[in-house]
């Protein structure tokens, strides 16, 4: 499968439970794997995932407790991203999420 977008930088994923984070994407191999981090209001957590096609996952580790965020998302047309989130430690939680965020094709 192909990597057919840039997630690098830095964005804000929106949350429809009124929570939200601000996403730092600082490296994407070109295998799409992507590493980075992730704020909110309680911290700031690590974040691991891949980019594949016009897909994207993460999963943000935060330092609290035992907290860990997975957010699968795809890119549509108009080059935002918006999908799904779940707290990994309470898979019934889970949200819809979207970035205002344009993501550049790569090339």
């Amino acid at each position: 499968m192909a990597v057919l977008f840039n997630a690098k930088g830095e964005w804000d994923a929106y949350q429809s439970n009124g929570q939200g984070i601000g996403v730092n994407v600082t490296h994407q191999d070109g295998d799409g794997a992507i590493s980075g981090f992730a704020r909110h209001a309680s911290g700031t957590g690590s974040l691991t995932g891949r980019v594949t096609d016009n897909a994207i996952w993460f999963v943000v580790t935060w330092p609290f407790g035992n907290a860990k965020g997975r957010y699968t998302g795809t890119r549509g047309f108009d080059g935002r991203v918006s999908g799904t989130t779940a707290d990994l430690n309470h898979p019934e939680s889970v949200a819809s999420w979207w970035s205002a965020h344009k993501f550049p094709d790569l090339g």
